[in-house]
């Protein structure tokens, strides 16, 4: 049996408890990438979208004779809408950039509260010369690397959905709706 000096005590509780701090910062840190990438996901989307607005729009524009519209006139039309379609993209991409500085916010924010009890902790284990804070971390650690796992295929997964739509790729069809039929019949008007 070997005998532990206090200080080899000590140092041990320290790398317990800073493997569980790693971990749980570890754990915000996937999570805050995975909220930005969510966001990235948005951006694109919205880019997307208004892309394909712009370009059904002109579809429609030239491809219809327009009583009175010349090409300048139509150019215009396009040109008027390409604006109020940057407008729009510009309105739906400011909750994103409001969303990226709360995700910022609330990161460092967990990270200090983190680093703050892993202290607390240390400094208490120290001054007790006690090492049940040490024994406590060794068993919440496998919950953290679980909750570590689940992080990072959270992170994944909200990657391959920001790839998946920053590639340009069409969303799913959508299945066309069918129109009401509409009845062409007059009634007699009433004349007073």
């Amino acid at each position: 049996m070997s005998c532990k000096t206090d200080f080899q005590l000590y140092k041990e509780s320290i790398m317990s408890l800073q493997t569980l701090t790693s971990v749980a910062k570890n754990v915000v840190g996937q999570y805050d990438h995975a909220g930005k990438q969510l966001v990235g996901a948005w951006r694109a989307g919205t880019t997307r979208a208004v892309g394909a607005v712009n370009r059904r729009f002109a579809q429609v524009v030239e491809s219809r004779a327009l009583p009175l519209a010349t090409d300048d006139v139509k150019k215009s039309l396009i040109d008027a809408q390409a604006q109020i379609a940057s407008l729009v993209s510009f309105g739906l991409g400011l909750p994103a950039r409001g969303t990226d500085v709360a995700l910022d916010r609330m990161s460092r924010g967990v990270t200090r509260g983190i680093d703050r009890v892993s202290e607390t902790a240390t400094r208490v284990e120290s001054a007790f010369s006690t090492t049940a804070l040490d024994s406590a971390s060794k068993l919440a650690l496998p919950a953290a690397y679980v909750s570590l796992q689940v992080a990072s295929f959270v992170d994944r997964s909200t990657g391959q959905l920001c790839e998946r739509m920053s590639a340009g790729l069409e969303p799913a069809a959508v299945m066309p709706v069918k129109r009401a039929a509409v009845s062409h019949s007059r009634r007699p008007s009433r004349k007073a």
